[in-house]
């Protein structure tokens, strides 16, 4: 066994002298001597060649089209270094952007679900009207009633939100923006009519509305501002 581990031992000691050594390597400038350092590079440990090659394509290659080239003097080592840092803050610029955008999204959701509580609406009627443009009827049309209750203190002079219907299936065919600039008064319930949408019967989404029945779909809304008759307004963060 002893016989074993001494050339073992050896082994080790002379990678790692290859590695530092390749490490001290100082990198040319002229990208057509690159490969005369090919034999340092490949005797570095796994992860540093990896470091290294993005290094390089980073650098090296990508500083022909970014202006950013090798410095002068800089090694295999620094190369190394380089890379593991910009990654580094790479990660941590990714988990910063990660981290704001979870915090966005909870307030948005917050947002949402008070505002939830506080308006109700729904899709009375929704009917489609055929295109007749021999008196005068240019486009296809949907067209929906809907109803929207206030169950706030406050008088509401408009609703901003969005709309998802979604069929027997689960499957989300169709959202409709929703502005409504019409009051509602606190603690009542008001139905909006005539509201439409033009149709291209050539797009799906708009070929399965018209195809649509109430009684066989389902309708999720989503309030994004609710604006008071006092002037004050409740608003969801922009999802991003």
């Amino acid at each position: 066994m002893r016989k074993l581990i001494l050339p073992l031992i050896a082994a080790c000691l002379v990678l790692s002298a290859c590695s530092k050594g390749a490490k001290d390597t100082v990198i040319p400038h002229d990208p057509k001597e690159w490969s005369k350092i090919d034999d340092q590079v490949k005797s570095l440990p796994s992860e540093e060649r990896q470091l290294f090659a993005k290094y390089m394509l980073r650098v090296g290659i990508g500083g022909a089209f970014n202006g950013k080239s090798i410095p002068d003097g800089f090694t295999v080592g620094q190369a190394i270094e380089d890379q593991r840092k910009f990654e580094a803050d790479k990660k941590a610029e990714e988990d910063k952007q990660a981290a704001y955008q979870s915090q966005v999204q909870a307030q948005r959701n917050a947002a949402v679900e008070h505002m939830n509580q506080i308006v109700n609406f729904a899709i009375s009627s929704m009917a489609y009207s055929a295109s007749d443009p021999d008196n005068g009827v240019m486009d296809d049309k949907e067209v929906f009633s809907y109803v929207v209750k206030n169950n706030g203190n406050k008088d509401i002079a408009g609703i901003k939100g969005t709309a998802v219907l979604t069929d027997m299936f689960g499957n989300d065919f169709y959202t409709i923006n929703i502005e409504l600039d019409q009051p509602v008064p606190a603690n009542s319930e008001q139905t909006f009519e005539d509201y439409e949408s033009v149709l291209n019967l050539n797009d799906n989404a708009d070929s399965a509305l018209a195809r649509a029945s109430l009684d066989k779909i389902k309708v999720s809304f989503t309030p994004t501002m609710i604006v008071y008759a006092d002037g004050t307004k409740e608003e969801a963060p922009a999802a991003e």
